[in-house]
């Protein structure tokens, strides 16, 4: 009674605060962060924060396997601090940060944003996530006593052999380290061509590389997922999630030297002696000059070239006379230069004025994609797909005026171009009829697939109004073929 009695003497709108907190209380998932306390929170340490709206379906259906990461972290990786920002709420803090869907997740150290995760939402990837952070800030234990030189042992593609990848197995396999993954039909032509050549290829990758494939008739949704709209297409992506798909030649040499360099791709130091042989040898490639207490620039532009896989090559130098070879003022910290055709004049620089605050990687990233072709390509069968866009498997042989493309005149061939990209010039297929049929049905049937499984109960209705429709329409057709003058009379009897 005396408890009653305590409630009966409270104000009312306390008791109906308290219920209202109580029925809004949301389950533990990380430290919440506002406006008001996100960069006093984040100034210290490995953060690895959520952007999310609690109306949003896929932040929904992620919201357990957070939880999940959330109780796991603070065992497995203690010194990150998981948080949320309900962009809901504090939408000007979401905009600010650039986000522009959920859910995303980014990692921050002492107020840095290192980047955003791109991998599948699944725990194994999440955790590789945040493993690779965290030993990336963590200070490096001290050396060991040598042991006995020992041969290096991968343990990657340790058989040689093709992954055969499926929706199932792809994160676990992608969370063991890069691959290079070739996506195809059973049915197509060029597909069949490139098989003996990808099997070889994997056993000369033995140990350095997962070389893998993926049927898109058996997992569709899969392919979807990585947007392949022709076959074969051929994709290396790292263990983080970044993708770059391969569009040069096929040949074995091609292929295999592509991985080689893809998998080994880094940023690499080099001695301003060393720069003259680089040249010759390169017919493109980046050099990074920074003052020697400036390790920042060099951990951006590591990550701003992931998209390049190596090719081209990037060095960096601190050394101080590389900085009056090129003109460079003393006052810069860092310029980033490119070098093309053998030609130590550059071609182009980014200057350190032109890339700073904020969006500095994204400015370099697209400096970098901008200028890694040389000044002239030779167009070859090799070098086509990287100049065009292959994946609708189309060519054109003819200007404007129905004649063949003179490559040795200016006029027919940058006219011919003009005309090919605004859509104005007829182009023909490099597949035969059955295979463009094939591909246009799987096309088909993977869109109707993606409409059903997004929109089911759509999906239902116009199945039920189908069949009603035609009911009806059978029904019509069968009263139709009834004879006018029948009719049902009595018996004479």
């Amino acid at each position: 009674m005396h408890f009653f009695a305590v409630l009966r003497d409270l104000p009312l709108s306390l008791l109906i605060t308290s219920l209202a907190l109580a029925t809004n209380a949301l389950p533990v998932t990380g430290t919440q962060l506002t406006p008001d306390n996100f960069a006093d929170l984040t100034a210290n340490g490995l953060w690895f924060i959520e952007y999310f709206s609690p109306y949003c379906g896929h932040c929904r259906h992620f919201e357990p396997t957070w939880k999940q990461l959330v109780e796991e972290s603070a065992t497995t990786a203690p010194t990150v601090h998981l948080a949320q920002v309900d962009c809901a709420v504090h939408g000007d803090l979401c905009t600010d940060k650039g986000i522009n869907s959920y859910p995303t997740m980014r990692m921050y150290n002492n107020g840095d944003d290192l980047g955003r995760y791109t991998g599948y939402r699944e725990l194994p990837d999440l955790h590789a996530f945040i493993k690779r952070h965290v030993d990336a800030v963590s200070p490096p234990p001290p050396p060991p006593p040598l042991p006995t030189p020992t041969p290096p042992r991968s343990n990657v593609n340790l058989d040689g052999e093709v992954l055969k990848l499926t929706s199932t197995s792809f994160a676990s396999h992608l969370a063991e380290g890069p691959m290079f993954v070739k996506f195809f039909a059973p049915w197509c032509g060029h597909c069949k061509k490139l098989a003996p050549v990808w099997r070889q290829l994997a056993k000369h990758m033995r140990g350095q590389l997962n070389i893998a494939e993926v049927d898109c008739d058996d997992h569709g949704a899969l392919c979807k997922a990585y947007d392949v709209k022709g076959y074969p297409t051929l994709v290396y992506i790292t263990a983080g999630g970044a993708r770059s798909d391969y569009n040069g030649g096929r040949k074995l040499e091609q292929l295999r030297a592509f991985a080689e360099k893809a998998s080994s791709a880094d940023v690499q130091p080099i001695e301003a002696e060393e720069l003259d042989g680089l040249v010759d040898e390169n017919e493109v490639l980046y050099l990074l000059i920074h003052s020697a207490a400036d390790t920042n620039i060099v951990e951006t532009v590591q990550r701003a070239s992931t998209p390049l896989l190596g090719s081209p090559s990037v060095y960096t130098s601190d050394d101080p006379a590389l900085l009056t070879r090129f003109a460079i003022p003393q006052t810069s910290t860092w310029a980033l230069l490119a070098l093309k055709d053998h030609d130590l004049t550059p071609t182009s620089l980014l200057p350190e004025r032109a890339a700073t605050g904020a969006a500095m990687e994204d400015k370099v990233r697209k400096w970098l994609l901008e200028n890694r072709l040389p000044t002239t390509v030779e167009l070859t069968q090799d070098t086509l797909v990287v100049i065009a866009d292959h994946q609708r498997l189309v060519y054109y042989d003819t200007d404007t005026t129905d004649s063949h493309i003179k490559l040795t005149s200016t006029t027919s061939l940058f006219a011919a171009v003009e005309a090919a990209a605004a859509g104005k010039l007829s182009y023909k297929n490099s597949e035969n009829a059955i295979e463009r049929l094939a591909r246009y049905l799987s096309n088909k049937l993977t869109s109707f697939e993606t409409y059903v499984v997004t929109y089911p109960w759509r999906a239902a209705f116009l199945l039920v109004v189908f069949f009603v429709a035609l009911f009806f329409g059978i029904k019509r057709l069968i009263a139709d073929d009834i004879p006018s003058d029948y009719r049902k009379v009595e018996r004479l009897d």
